[in-house]
């Protein structure tokens, strides 16, 4: 930064969502995965938990692999960013979704996280 004394929000946004706040969590959701549908969710999910690979994402859901790529596609121009460079901030937002997701009270799964199989954790190789 380069005033010590002025923080700007996009810098510090994953250490606010720790510390509990409900409103702006569920603003960072709908920011980052707010526009797309269930079925999207899930393609991102699986996109995610094979490191960017549409092949394996495509038969992890069952797809095509150009399925997949228009997918996502899709998902790039509704989010209006492109899915690469994000992956953490998408896969916290999925994560978070299942927890404060609409209707979710803070902090209480609701009865689709606790059905839904998280996928595996995000490797920085």
């Amino acid at each position: 930064m380069a005033n010590d004394d002025v923080v700007i929000y996009a810098d510090v946004t994953l250490a606010t969502l720790v510390r509990g706040e409900p409103a702006r969590t569920r603003a960072f959701i709908s920011s980052r995965v707010g526009r797309l549908d269930a079925e999207e969710k899930t393609l991102l999910r699986a996109y995610l938990a094979a490191r960017g690979s549409p092949t394996r994402a495509a038969a992890a859901t069952y797809s095509h692999r150009n399925t997949v790529l228009e997918r996502i596609r899709r998902m790039e121009s509704r989010l209006g960013a492109p899915l690469r460079g994000g992956e953490l901030e998408l896969a916290l937002a999925l994560e978070l979704d299942r927890f404060y997701g609409p209707g979710q009270p803070p902090g209480r799964p609701g009865a689709a996280a606790a059905q839904e199989p998280s996928h595996p954790p995000l490797s920085r190789s």
